[in-house]
Parts: structure tokens; sequence; C-alpha cells
């Protein structure tokens, strides 16, 4: 009891600082030094730990690791059953846990993305496998797949639709092509509009997508294997807990799956240009090493 206090007072100083330093931090930074020693996986942390942390989270939590920290603490990774990414501090104890950017300031790291590149997503293999295979037609002819689940009439969508043609057409995501899967979310009109882009000839679609979001008209004839494509992309829309809604973007990375529901953010963006990176680097030191 006596700690306490102590711990309480010092944990209140690290908040402010990390407040702070994410106050003044208008990006984050590249994550040039993934394996800091200071920061390595916690295998086997201590019983009393465990006991006082995985009651927290584990009916949340597909997963839950610990990782060593700076000023004498731990990080708390966990993924959890909606598949997000989450990042919680604790003292060598267990006695407190806080969430927040611990960000450092002389080398510009942020500890919680250094953790969050460490956990890894774990899908159900039959939602992967369907979403791998939705009828689709795609923008980019890039090795690296980013899957849209997507409504003509979604403004969200209609947003997402310009960030990432635009970054695929100038370079900034370079090797990427977008696969978009059609379902209609918001109505009748929304279901006519993606039968009718699935009834078009596979080279037409993507510019049809293209003038329906930017509600222009379109062709609305829909043929009988159209039908049949959007009833296979809406019946798994509609199977799937997982989606929260349109746009649904995810992609796979070095095994681990990247999602967002809802338009992605920029973060969603740099963390995969993170990881792509990452992932060409280590196949580069990989051969080089044969």
């Amino acid at each position: 009891m006596k700690k306490s206090p102590i711990i309480r007072l010092d944990l209140i100083g690290l908040v402010t600082s990390v407040m702070m330093a994410s106050a003044f931090a208008q990006e984050p930074s590249s994550l040039t030094e993934p394996s800091l020693a200071e920061f390595e996986e916690i295998t086997n942390p201590s019983t009393e730990v465990v006991k006082k942390i995985t009651p927290l989270f584990d009916k949340q939590a597909q997963s839950i690791r610990y990782f060593n920290a700076p000023d004498n603490l731990m990080a708390v990774g966990v993924v959890t059953n909606t598949f997000k990414k989450q990042v919680y501090y604790t003292n060598q104890n267990g006695d407190f846990v806080m969430s927040g950017r611990l960000y450092e300031t002389d080398s510009k790291l942020m500890h919680d993305q250094l953790v969050k590149s460490e956990l890894k997503v774990l899908l159900p293999e039959e939602f992967t496998n369907s979403i791998e295979t939705a009828p689709s037609f795609s923008f980019g002819k890039g090795e690296q797949v980013i899957y849209a689940v997507v409504d003509a009439n979604c403004g969200y969508c209609k947003r997402f639709h310009q960030t990432i043609t635009k970054k695929i057409e100038t370079g900034e995501l370079a090797n990427v092509q977008v696969k978009f899967i059609p379902v209609g979310a918001l109505g009748q009109d929304s279901t006519n509009k993606a039968k009718a882009i699935l009834s078009l000839p596979k080279d037409e679609q993507f510019k049809a997508w293209e003038a329906a979001v930017n509600r222009k008209p379109i062709s609305m004839t829909t043929t009988e294997q159209g039908a049949k494509l959007f009833e296979t992309t809406q019946g798994f829309f509609r199977s799937q807990s997982i989606f929260g809604g349109v746009p649904f973007v995810i992609t796979r990375v070095n095994g681990d799956w990247m999602l967002s529901n809802g338009d992605p953010n920029n973060q969603f963006y740099s963390n995969l240009i993170q990881a792509v990176n990452a992932e060409k680097n280590n196949a580069m030191t990989a051969s080089l090493s044969e």
C-alpha cells in the first residue's frame, strides 16, 4: 500500500509527458529500429502479472502478449475478438493498466506502434478464403492486394475510392492493386447498381464503378450471371459479423492482416507502407544470406 502513491505519481508524470509528446507530434515517425532490445517480448511473464492482467482482457481478446518497455514498464499487446490491435502499459507487478501513446522525444519513436507491428491478427479461414475469391474488379496491377467491400451510394466509399486510386497513380502506394467487392448495403438502388456493374464485361466493371460512385449514370442492365455474382458478394457480406459496414478494407502483409471498418485513416496507409517496405527488406536480406 505504501508504494502505491509513488507508483501512481510516476504514472501521472508519464501520462502527462506522453500526452504532451502526442500533442506536438504531427505524424508518427518511421520505425527505423523495429527490434530495440529494451522492447523485446516477455515470453514468460510472472504468474502474478498474468493473474492480474489476463482477467481484464481475456473475454475480449484472441491473444495477449507482453513486452519490455522504457522506465521499467511492461507493454501489454492485445488483439481483440473484433480484430483490433490495442496496447496498454503496466509496471513489473501489474499494479495498474493505462492506455495511450508512449512517444520517445529523443528518438521520435512511438512504442505503441512498435508493439502493434509485432502483433498478428488471426482471421477465420472461411473469411479469408471468401474475401480472396469474391467477385471483384481491380485498379492497379501490383502484387500487394487490398480488398475493399464497397457500396456505390456510400459517401465514405467514394472518399476511399478517390484516396486509394490517387495513391496508386502517384506511386505513393507502389506495387499495390485494390480489388473492389460491390455489395448493396444501403438499399435497393445500391443493390441494382452492384448487379449492373457485375453484369458488365470484366474490363468494363471498374469504369462503371467509378462513374456510379461519383454519382454519374451507368447502364442498369442486369444479366443472370451478374445477379449470381452479386448474390455471392452479398451473401458473404451478410454472413460475416466482422463487417461493421462499408467500406471495409483489408490487406495481408507478411502473414498479418490489416483491416479498417470504414474509410482508412492516414495511419492505416502509413502502417501499410512500413509493413510492405519491411517485408521487402526481409526478403532482400534473406536473399543475400543464401
